[in-house]
């Protein structure tokens, strides 16, 4: 599923809210970014993802901000939106929310925990961010220029789609444990 021409001002975050590193980054996000920069004055925040309940609570009257809880296909929220933030404090590992979200051409903004082990080029398939004010000009770029959002998707998409062929990734692994079964035998 790709990303639309038609598209709302919305910026999301995906992940489960029950994670700390997931509840930290939405927490984080609302108030070095939203809330100073004023972005619900252009954008809403649309986050996505069951639990959470104490934050949800907490950013409940948020101009702008809105809690969607579980959601059983994301990629429809994905598809018309302007971008994804995933601003993680900590975690290790490839983040599956960025590969979910570059596979349907959405524009991620990200730092160094959130790009881990996905690779791609900042500017050409997502933004890296690591301060607060790079997040606001990321997605005020975004909002400002179609072309541009539409070129980090559609770059994004096709480095996952090369990176991240799974049927080519199996055919691999099968390929390998042939030879490694004729070596044993």
């Amino acid at each position: 599923m790709a990303a639309t021409e038609h598209y709302k001002a919305q910026v999301v975050f995906y992940g489960a809210l029950g994670r700390k590193e997931n509840s930290e980054a939405v927490q984080w996000f609302i108030e070095k970014v939203y809330k100073p920069y004023h972005l619900s004055d252009k954008v809403t925040f649309c986050i996505i993802g069951g639990g959470g309940d104490k934050l949800k609570m907490q950013y409940a009257d948020l101009p702008g901000v809105r809690f969607t809880g579980f959601v059983e296909k994301p990629e429809n929220i994905f598809v018309e939106s302007l971008c994804m933030v995933v601003p993680l404090l900590n975690g290790g590992g490839i983040k599956i929310k960025v590969l979910e979200g570059m596979t349907c051409a959405l524009p991620v903004l990200t730092n160094e925990i959130g790009i881990e082990g996905i690779g791609g080029g900042d500017g050409s398939e997502y933004l890296f961010c690591k301060t607060p004010k790079q997040y606001e000009d990321g997605i005020l770029s975004l909002l400002s220029s179609p072309v541009l959002r539409r070129e980090i998707g559609e770059n994004a998409r096709a480095w996952i789609n090369e990176h991240f062929d799974y049927e080519k990734d199996l055919e691999a692994y099968k390929l390998e444990l042939i030879q490694l079964s004729n070596k044993i035998c």
